[in-house]
């Protein structure tokens, strides 16, 4: 049996090389309350070991460093990620819309065949200003359609991982690929 402190994260390669050695694992989480003070690596060693020894293999948390676990945490992240980044981009596209005068209707919503349209190289026309501010929505409009391909993409990615560590779960109601991957 080895114990690793933090074997699902900072302690995931060691871990993995553990486990494919041959031995059994367990993530040693000394509780908070008998925390030593002042904190150092080897008091840390000293408490996760109390914590474990003792205490029936069964009962002791298990790893889930690695396979469908690990690529499920990178996934939820990326899609954290390209959604705020998304959001922002869209935002701005419609702060540059309304405030820039390209004659176009700003009372409406800016929806994606409208956001489509900034990529069309017929849209980058005007004076040299204008044409510059065209640009800088089409750079924004592509990232946001690629981010949107992306999160497509990641989505059926989370279903494919869903499945396999919880079958089923997403024949819940309510439950789709991203909510049941949180």
């Amino acid at each position: 049996l080895v114990a690793i402190e933090g074997a699902s994260s900072y302690g995931a390669l060691l871990t993995r090389m553990a486990e494919d050695a041959g031995f059994v694992v367990c993530d040693a989480r000394p509780s908070r309350r008998v925390r030593s003070n002042p904190k150092t690596d080897q008091s840390d060693a000293v408490m996760a070991a109390f914590m474990v020894l003792g205490t029936p293999i069964a009962k002791l948390s298990q790893p889930r460093a690695g396979g469908p676990r690990k690529a499920l945490s990178l996934m939820v992240t990326a899609r954290r990620e390209m959604e705020t980044r998304s959001v922002a981009i869209r935002n701005r596209l419609n702060g540059i819309v309304r405030t820039t005068d390209f004659g176009l209707d700003t009372t409406v919503k800016l929806d994606i065949a409208g956001i489509r349209r900034f990529t069309s190289p017929s849209w980058i026309v005007g004076d040299p200003y204008e044409v510059m501010a065209r640009q800088e929505v089409t750079r924004l409009a592509d990232e946001y359609l690629r981010l949107r391909d992306l999160l497509a993409e990641n989505k059926r990615n989370l279903e494919q991982l869903v499945t396999e560590i919880a079958p089923g779960l997403l024949d819940m109601y309510a439950v789709g690929p991203v909510t049941g991957a949180l």
